[in-house]
């Protein structure tokens, strides 16, 4: 079974061309046959007539014998002329005498009532086909002749079998090159359509780089451009899948990851606390020191349990801000209080930069605004060393906005953590003990926050050098 395009093409429009040339070639012959039939009746005709003309001009029988026999050597046609009872009187056939080609003109009689001067047939006289034209005449003394012009039908179809081969030899190469045609143009118009199959065989395989090289303004040319419009939509829509897929698995770790982390903060004073409890119910300790010493750590363990709920529900929640406007320099001044006595310890210095108290009023949730500076700062005095500096400052950014700044000479944070720096439960430090502070949701709840007033946090840092938290906060 025939598969390609281009090869059913070119057989239907051969088939098509074949008949359509086989069709008028047999039309052309027989019409040629029937004209060429027609203009040799024509020419023994005139042939008749002139033969007339003579026989009525009283030349000599004899003579006129001689000039019949001249004719036929130099003619194609031989001539018989005959009396009214068939009687042959002159013939140019030197091969037969005039009894051998004696015959009955009772036929030919009957022939002319119908107003017929011509016919093709047997003739038993001559032992083959002919085709003769017959003239009847009389004489001044009104004796009736006939002559009769005639020819091998053979001889006068040799010409017409010569047409016909040269005709089918033509329709031959004709074909050959008709044929040669087709299939160049069939590629040409077929190109398309296979170029369009083979990418629609890489779109099968997942491959939609290639395009259709078809620039022309029809139907072939529409089919390319809507192929390769395709090719690129179901590319992007692919690609928008595979990002897709690959954020919903990066968000699937995430949970995971997620899962894992508040399983391990919530193991460690789940642990502790059953440890203790079960201690004190069991009677391990008696004394009352001991017991109270047990009941603290439950005691702390249990708060800490609720910290790290309560953070969880602040990041997750997002309560509604409650929105008043609020003096920043004010607010940071007292969020920095509780920070004293530790900085101090340390030799820290915490410094308000005279550019707060230049900060217009803004519209913020002043409770909320307070934890985002307090983990900030609580951060930035865990990581400063001693003799260290902290900063917070501010400026007005583009209309409507202001960014407040806190800057520490601390230890600064490796590049490779910055990207996940406000991820839920990351630690810089992996090996740092969770008893030294902290559940890993600080900056993961001020980047909450900070979203929450319609602004965004960035972060730059540098080992050795210190870190830089950038707040931006719209006006109103």
């Amino acid at each position: 079974m025939i598969r390609s395009v281009v090869t059913k093409l070119w057989l239907t429009i051969c088939a098509l061309v074949l008949g359509i040339l086989l069709t008028f070639s047999l039309f052309l012959t027989d019409r040629l046959e029937k004209i060429y039939f027609s203009y040799q009746i024509r020419l023994m005709t005139d042939h008749a007539e002139q033969w007339k003309k003579i026989i009525l001009s009283n030349m000599q029988p004899d003579k006129l014998q001689q000039e019949m026999e001249f004719w036929g050597k130099v003619s194609h046609y031989k001539l018989t002329v005959f009396d009214s009872n068939g009687i042959v009187l002159y013939s140019s056939d030197t091969k037969h005498s005039p009894l051998e080609i004696q015959i009955d003109l009772k036929h030919v009689k009957a022939r002319l009532v119908n107003g017929e001067y011509y016919y093709k047939g047997y003739y038993p006289e001559f032992h083959m086909e002919m085709t003769a034209a017959f003239l009847p005449f009389k004489d001044p003394f009104n004796n009736e002749y006939l002559i009769m012009v005639h020819a091998p039908t053979d001889d006068l179809m040799a010409m017409i079998k010569t047409v016909r081969i040269t005709a089918f030899g033509v329709l031959f190469l004709f074909l050959v090159l008709s044929g040669a045609l087709v299939w160049y143009f069939s590629r040409l118009i077929a190109k398309p359509l296979i170029e369009i199959r083979k990418i629609a065989v890489g779109m099968a395989k997942g491959d939609f780089s290639t395009q259709v090289k078809y620039n022309r303004n029809d139907e072939l040319g529409d089919l390319a451009k809507t192929m390769n419009t395709l090719s690129i939509r179901l590319n992007k829509t692919l690609g928008s899948l595979s990002r897709a897929n690959s954020d919903l698995n990066a968000l699937l770790q995430k949970w995971k990851e997620f899962v894992a982390d508040v399983s391990h903060e919530l193991r460690t004073p789940l642990f502790l606390i059953q440890g203790y409890s079960e201690a004190i119910l069991d009677n391990v300790v008696k004394d009352k020191k001991t017991q109270n010493e047990y009941l603290a750590v439950i005691t702390k363990e249990t708060l800490r349990l609720q910290k790290i709920v309560n953070d969880l529900l602040a990041v997750e929640s997002g309560l509604p801000l409650q929105k008043v406007e609020t003096v920043l320099s004010k607010l940071i001044r007292e969020t920095l209080v509780p920070f004293e006595i530790a900085a101090n310890e340390k030799s820290i210095a915490i410094e308000m930069h005279d550019s707060l108290k230049s900060l217009p009023p803004v519209n913020v949730d002043p409770a909320k605004l307070d934890e985002v500076i307090y983990n900030l700062v609580d951060n930035a005095l865990r990581h400063t060393p001693q003799k260290g500096k902290i900063t917070i400052a501010g400026a007005v950014d583009n209309p409507g906005k202001v960014k407040l700044i806190v800057r520490d000479t601390g230890t600064g944070i490796p590049p490779e953590h910055l990207p996940y720096l406000f991820d839920r439960f990351y630690r810089v430090d992996k090996s740092r003990s969770r008893s030294e502070g902290g559940t890993g949701l600080g900056l993961a709840i001020v980047k909450k926050i900070v979203e929450q007033h319609g602004g965004d946090i960035t972060v730059q840092s540098q080992l050795n050098k210190g870190t830089v938290f950038t707040i931006s906060l719209p006006m109103k």
